[in-house]
């Protein structure tokens, strides 16, 4: 079923893709337990289904990746950094939205974010940006399924590929060497 249904205080609760009635997935990764729960506990509030994780890899290794409608990820985890985990999910052509949490992010992690579409939220999350981020994310990809078919095919994921790949090469951010 494609499209999307609003309550009265306009919350998206169908995506394209998913069953009627069901609540858009937020996948929310971050190595701090009390961010990972209060952020859990808030978007669940906001009415959104939401899965956590702990770090890149467990995420990674996640069934859920591809399914999900928003990917909420901190910048400082252990292993390897919300942007190098980005990296790898793209490489599996995982093209969900991502929102990166971090705090003071450096000019090239700005940068990097700003090339390949990935919007920032610093941290602390002390008011409603998260939140508006994350409907904005879900409006865009409701509007790219109802998009013209030749805009969502193979050569438009191809295109959007090699300049994601082009901007982690050319990036001078240390997380990359």
């Amino acid at each position: 079923m494609m499209g999307s249904a609003q309550t009265d205080k306009g919350k998206v609760i169908t995506m394209a893709g998913k069953l009627a009635g069901s609540r858009p997935l937020v996948i929310v990764v971050d190595d701090d337990l009390a961010v990972r729960s209060s952020l859990q506990f808030s978007l669940e509030m906001e009415g959104f289904a939401v899965h956590t994780y702990a770090d890149g890899r467990e995420l990674l290794d996640g069934s859920n990746v591809a399914e999900s409608s928003c990917l909420v990820i901190d910048h400082h985890l252990p292993g390897m950094t919300g942007l190098e985990t980005l990296a790898k999910l793209r490489q599996r052509r995982v093209l969900v939205p991502a929102i990166l949490i971090t705090t003071h992010p450096g000019t090239a992690t700005v940068e990097l974010a700003k090339r390949i579409e990935v919007s920032i939220v610093e941290k602390p999350l002390l008011d409603n940006t998260l939140i508006e981020q994350i409907r904005a994310a879900l409006d865009k990809r409701l509007k790219s399924h109802c998009a013209p078919f030749e805009l969502r095919g193979r050569d438009a994921v191809s295109r959007y590929r090699v300049s994601f790949f082009k901007t982690l090469i050319s990036s001078d951010d240390h997380c990359f060497r």
